[in-house]
């Protein structure tokens, strides 16, 4: 991507929350999830290229906060998958693939699991789980990608 920001908060604006790695652990990863503060550290992502011979928008998303990466857990809800972290980024289950659907306006997609990341309903701790499914008509799949400035990012022009 074209001036793609260093670091970036994951806003979800069906549910109007930002995305953070919680203290909450399943398996001993922790659950990422969405609040409502945007002035938490925890909320800021940096988007790894994956390298040559992946798709043009292939990342790792690491979390500076906890020093961690997402991935698509086995653990389950309802049939869908968490999103939690850890610390290796050589594992297929931590490629996401960003497409923008719409003027900023973008899905997080994870070819291992063939699922999208969304902001569930499921609570913890007050807090929104986020989790993975295959539902792609689903509107709870769309971030903005929120930059250091406070500006949605955009590559659609």
């Amino acid at each position: 991507m074209s001036n793609f920001p260093s670091q970036v908060m994951l806003y979800h604006p069906n549910s109007n929350l930002y995305l953070f790695v919680s203290s909450d652990t399943s398996g001993g990863d922790n659950i990422v999830e969405a609040h409502s503060s945007n002035n938490d550290d925890r909320n800021w992502f940096t988007f790894e290229s994956t390298g040559s011979g992946t798709p043009q928008y292939s990342y790792c998303i690491f979390n500076h906060a906890i020093n961690q990466y997402l991935f698509v857990s086995s653990d389950t809800s309802g049939g869908d998958n968490y999103i939690e972290t850890h610390s290796t980024s050589s594992d297929t289950r931590n490629t996401f693939i960003l497409s923008e659907v719409a003027p900023k306006m973008w899905t997080i997609y994870n070819p291992a699991s063939t699922k999208l990341l969304f902001v569930s309903s499921d609570t913890k701790g007050g807090d929104n789980i986020v989790e993975a499914h295959s539902n792609s008509a689903d509107t709870r799949n769309y971030f903005q990608l929120i930059q250091q400035d406070g500006t949605p990012y955009t590559e659609i022009r």
